[in-house]
């Protein structure tokens, strides 16, 4: 049993090893933008999450054979009216669920790191700006009463521009999301948008519990996150997907009172 949780132990440190060397590269390399340098960084990325999958998948299985040998014990132990181990066996098995848990969450960061990594450049179209949120907000309005949040759209009529749909859709659902998760207790969210300058405003307002200042310069870093469960991905998706587009996106925030967050897309994207 001792050397199954040394075994435990050493692979959760080699995943955590690689972790911190992808994030080193990804930063060294986040001032690149050549579609080679991205290629190369997209490559790296999957082989080091190849990495990481194998010591999980053998921490998995393991987990699940000495779960299999536990559950065979406790059914001797209960045949053989033998009670007092079973207080050892129950406490090995809440331990083994806990690390069980935690191989679900370091799945759920690589899988998130993942789709940052295969975000591919914009394949833009012409789009109707104003009607793709509007699909947008009809799609998560519903949720948002569950959660006793009113939804205010104000939104006027803007030119056609040539956007990656998909990829557009995806910032401003995680920048949704997000908001909506800062207001537990229900609250406002406000979409605007307006032409100003030859630019697009698209802002994202809520009234939730809003973020200091020092963590605003922050939270577009990859894996910063100012949530207990957040993998720290989702804003930087936001921020490359704006960036792919010529845009660019800026918070402000006052905690108590909320946070918006404020695309800015050129008219003039080639296409």
């Amino acid at each position: 049993m001792r050397q199954l949780w040394w075994f435990i132990l050493c692979e959760i440190i080699s995943i955590f090893g690689v972790f911190i060397i992808t994030y080193y590269i990804t930063k060294r390399n986040k001032q690149r933008n050549s579609a080679n340098d991205v290629n190369n960084m997209s490559l790296l990325i999957h082989g080091l999450a190849h990495e990481i999958r194998n010591p999980l998948n053998t921490m998995d299985s393991n987990l699940q054979l000495l779960e299999e040998d536990l559950e065979f014990v406790r059914g001797q132990n209960r045949a053989q009216q033998i009670t007092e181990p079973q207080i050892e066996v129950t406490q090995i098995f809440d331990k083994l669920k806990r690390v069980r848990s935690e191989i679900e969450n370091l799945d759920q960061i690589l899988r998130a790191f993942l789709r940052y990594a295969d975000l591919a450049k914009p394949q833009v179209e012409k789009c109707d700006l104003k009607l793709l949120i509007e699909e947008e907000l009809n799609f998560i309005e519903p949720e948002a009463q569950r959660q006793g949040i009113t939804l205010i759209r104000k939104l006027e009529p803007l030119p056609e521009v040539w956007v990656d749909t998909s990829q557009l859709k995806q910032a401003l659902l995680n920048l949704i999301i997000n908001a909506n998760q800062a207001m537990e207790k229900g609250g406002t969210l406000t979409i605007t948008t307006k032409l100003i300058n030859e630019q697009i405003r698209i802002d994202v307002k809520d009234t939730g519990s809003g973020i200091p200042p020092e963590r605003q310069e922050k939270i577009f870093d990859l894996f910063y996150s100012t949530k207990e469960e957040g993998t720290g991905v989702g804003l930087a998706i936001v921020k490359r997907v704006i960036e792919g587009h010529g845009g660019k996106i800026t918070v402000s925030s006052e905690v108590g009172k909320g946070t918006t967050f404020s695309i800015f897309l050129p008219l003039n994207l080639p296409h």
